[in-house]
């Protein structure tokens, strides 16, 4: 009984939503509840209490997440100065998959997020279900939804962008 509930949460992904507004953790969290099976969600309003989130974990010993949704504009620590602040970190064996995110779909904020190696993509907002079993797939995740494509038909035209990294799959 032990050995299986421990086999359970061995495989229990960890995510880390960072954004300042409240509906769009909310609606991340949702559709992550909805498309892989009992995540373990951590959310942040702001890139410093998630750099202190991560740093008490490492000098506990538990396990960071492997997934970050990061949003780009936010008032006290943003999405840039959490990165600086996790390269100072000098974690050099802990690698998630970050993606950046932001309602707005600036090129020079595109090109700035490929300066940072731990970047995986820049995503428009809103999040939506294709997006994520996307990432979540690339990730080795099973998709519990898969989303139809009638429903979500808008997509298509909804850009998304990925860095082209050797370990990296340009997926969406």
């Amino acid at each position: 009984m032990h050995v299986i509930l421990l086999l359970l949460f061995s495989f229990m992904m960890k995510i880390c939503l960072i954004d300042d507004e409240w509906i769009c953790r909310l609606i991340a969290q949702k559709l992550i509840e909805k498309i892989i099976a009992d995540p373990d969600i951590v959310e942040f309003t702001e890139g410093q209490s998630a750099i202190d989130f991560l740093a008490s974990q490492r000098l506990i010993g538990e396990p960071l997440p492997e997934l970050i949704l990061l949003d780009i504009n936010m008032q006290l620590a943003n999405g840039w100065q959490f990165l600086d602040m996790l390269q100072d970190l000098c974690l050099y064996d802990y690698q998630p998959r970050i993606y950046m995110s932001s309602s707005s779909i600036d090129s020079d904020d595109m090109a700035k997020a490929q300066t940072y190696p731990a970047v995986y993509g820049y995503l428009p907002k809103p999040l939506t279900p294709m997006m994520l079993c996307e990432i979540f797939s690339d990730m080795g995740q099973s998709c519990m939804y898969l989303p139809r494509q009638t429903e979500y038909d808008d997509y298509q035209s909804i850009p998304t962008y990925f860095k082209a990294h050797p370990a990296k799959k340009a997926v969406i």
